[in-house]
């Protein structure tokens, strides 16, 4: 953007960190303040190697009428029509847009505790805590302990964090927090070297306008003197659950396959602690005696109800942000494979359940109809099967069999992140769902209209007195801290 080319990238950095500190009187002021453009511009200016980091031509400063100006420009911008491109639709549109401006509206719901919480109960030569050791130079316990000291000093946009503020913290960690804050600081130079590399600008057009702010990779801005500030909290709060993993996907085969196992495991204890009835994978294979063509397609779990199966399929990926702002349908189709492969399996598995030679015939092939859960590792704002299809619509989804279509519409696929999954299993298994109920509610409301929702959760309303606290993420919280309380000898709650 050449009119960055006036200021230097230090006063474009203070003008924005100076207008999003401001505070806010509701959510939305803070949100039409469009904090996801306005780090993009301070990425544009540390990429333009014609914008100098500290000196402007004219000594000009970039002034928040000219911040203003820049923003409007970009919040109208539209790229052409293009008609050779038949794939672009308005439910892609809307998807895309909605992806920064949800995440900036998300709750903090301590997510950043799920992974390494997982990876530090496993053995210390296990290849996920390997790669995690490996990224961030950490051991995960020690990773959430410092996130979690770290978060309670970047509440509110440009928060400042003083070395002295960290004294206590460094007399605990020692090297430990040296390497957190390597991890997740750059000064300007440093913002500008990373900011060149090509894997900061893989998103072009459009899609850069609406991606999530790349600042989330190092969510600390750090000054000459040491001074440290936080971009904006859920910037902050984004990187530190993200960042390990986006390392990691450097090695993506390596990293799917040894997270998918770990993420498979997951989702399949959160089930059955929640639905004790549960037929898991291993003993659904088991039961098929060698019938390798059914084992192929088996599933994570199969809950079975009074009148309805409940499938649970769990698909780790990388999902980049390209695969929320893809512009050509069969890109999209192409990011969204194992969710595809997901929605196959259901079918097949449907199916198989109502063969005479199943040994699972009686026990589960007479349900009047199927619910599948695809649990993924990214929110991908799709819902359920009905999204799908509207993001796709140039595929038929729906299966092919008669009876499986009839007991398994797409309405009946849902399509939820790890998040939302651990949300509403909790809610199962406190008993304060009833899961075919729910499913089935949820089913008839996302066919359309006003009770539409993008996640499963959102179709619970809890009681006064029921307080959600999923179960990893609140038992990890509690162990963090008290080894904070322990390291940094403070009195007990």
């Amino acid at each position: 953007m050449a009119q960055l080319r006036k200021y230097s990238a230090h006063s474009v950095v203070e003008t924005v960190l100076s207008l999003l500190a401001e505070p806010a009187k509701d959510r939305m002021e803070e949100l039409e303040r469009l904090p996801w453009l306005s780090f993009l511009v301070v990425k544009w200016a540390l990429q333009d190697k014609r914008v100098h980091l500290t000196f402007a031509p004219r000594q000009l400063a970039y002034s928040r009428e000219a911040h203003g100006r820049i923003l409007q420009e970009l919040w109208n911008f539209r790229a052409p029509e293009d008609d050779s491109d038949r794939s672009r639709n308005a439910w892609q549109l809307i998807r895309s847009a909605f992806h920064a401006q949800q995440l900036f509206q998300k709750e903090q719901d301590f997510g950043f505790l799920r992974w390494p919480a997982l990876i530090q109960g496993l053995a210390h030569d296990h290849p996920c805590r390997r790669m995690f050791r490996e990224a961030t130079s950490l051991e995960p316990d020690d990773f959430n302990d410092l996130a979690m000291v770290m978060l309670t000093f970047t509440t509110r946009p440009g928060a400042t964090i003083h070395p002295r503020n960290l004294a206590a913290v460094k007399e605990g960690y020692g090297e430990r927090l040296a390497k957190f804050l390597e991890l997740f600081s750059r000064d300007l130079q440093g913002l500008r070297s990373a900011l060149l590399l090509p894997d900061a600008s893989k998103l072009v057009g459009e899609s850069e306008l609406r991606e999530f702010p790349y600042l989330q990779r190092f969510p600390l801005y750090r000054s000459d003197q040491g001074i440290l500030r936080c971009w904006h909290p859920k910037v902050f709060s984004r990187g530190i659950e993200t960042t390990p993993h986006l390392l990691m996907m450097e090695q993506p085969q390596a990293y799917s396959d040894a997270y998918s196992k770990v993420f498979e495991k997951h989702v399949t204890a959160l089930t059955t602690r929640a639905c004790s009835q549960a037929l898991v994978e291993t003993d659904y294979k088991a039961a098929l005696n060698g019938n390798m063509a059914q084992q192929g397609k088996a599933l994570e779990v199969i809950v079975p109800f009074r009148g309805c199966n409940v499938f649970v399929e769990a698909k780790m990926s990388t999902f980049p942000d390209a695969v929320l702002l893809e512009e050509s349908e069969e890109h999209r189709a192409r990011r969204l494979k194992r969710v595809l492969e997901a929605v196959e399996q259901g079918y097949s598995v449907s199916a198989d359940l109502r063969c005479v030679a199943s040994p699972f015939a009686e026990q589960l092939g007479n349900a009047d109809c199927d619910f599948l859960i695809v649990v993924v590792s990214r929110d991908l704002l799709l819902g359920g099967g009905v999204g799908l299809q509207r993001i796709l619509p140039s595929r038929v989804l729906s299966a092919s069999d008669d009876g499986v279509r009839q007991r398994m519409p797409l309405h009946h696929i849902f399509i939820v992140d790890l998040a939302d999954f651990e949300n509403v299993m909790e809610c199962v298994y406190q008993g304060w769902v009833d899961l075919p109920e729910l499913l089935a509610r949820a089913a008839q409301n996302n066919l359309g209209g006003p009770d539409s929702r993008l996640t499963l959760f959102e179709h619970i309303k809890l009681s006064d007195g029921q307080q959600l606290r999923p179960a990893l993420r609140h038992e990890e919280s509690e162990r963090v801290m008290e080894r904070l309380r322990c390291a940094l000898n403070l009195p007990e709650a």
